[in-house]
């Protein structure tokens, strides 16, 4: 299901508003998915990992193990335990995308042991992202900055 306008990608909700996996396309070419989040999202721009019923958790390494193939998305807000979102799949990050200080632009990305942040360090046993594409570097605060987002999936794990 699709929603063609209406959806409030910056709220969440106690209680369903659309359907667990309804997409909703911007103007702008972004692409977003209504989840559920199985655990409160620490803010916008960490990323989570999407299960088979739209239930999410932020992408680390533990949450990434054995979820090789499961979609990754990127939330425009902090979200409470149990409320439901919308995670951005693809176009320009809405709001950035949370990384470790120093990681650099055009890095491939990996989880990290931090909740819902990304890293360029190749960590042995830490799963790449693929289809995040950050486009500037972090000037070493760790922050949340500029990414492309191509449908991101965990990946290989390094």
């Amino acid at each position: 299901m699709t929603i063609q306008f209406g959806a409030k990608i910056g709220e969440e909700s106690s209680a369903p508003l659309h359907t667990l996996g309804t997409r909703y396309h911007t103007d702008d070419g972004k692409e977003f998915i209504y989840l559920l989040a199985d655990e409160a999202i620490t803010g916008a721009g960490y990323s989570v990992v999407i299960d088979q019923d739209f239930g999410s958790t932020m992408a680390d390494t533990g949450s990434s193990v054995n979820a090789y193939g499961k979609a990754v998305a990127v939330p425009t807000i902090a979200v409470t335990n149990a409320y439901y979102y919308w995670g951005q799949v693809y176009g320009q990050a809405h709001v950035g995308v949370r990384v470790a200080a120093s990681a650099a632009a055009g890095s491939k990305l990996n989880t990290t042991g931090t909740g819902g942040v990304l890293d360029d360090d190749a960590t042995s046993g830490a799963e790449n992202i693929d289809g995040i594409f950050v486009s500037v570097a972090d000037g070493g605060s760790g922050s949340a900055i500029a990414a492309f987002l191509s449908y991101p999936i965990v990946g290989a794990t390094l």
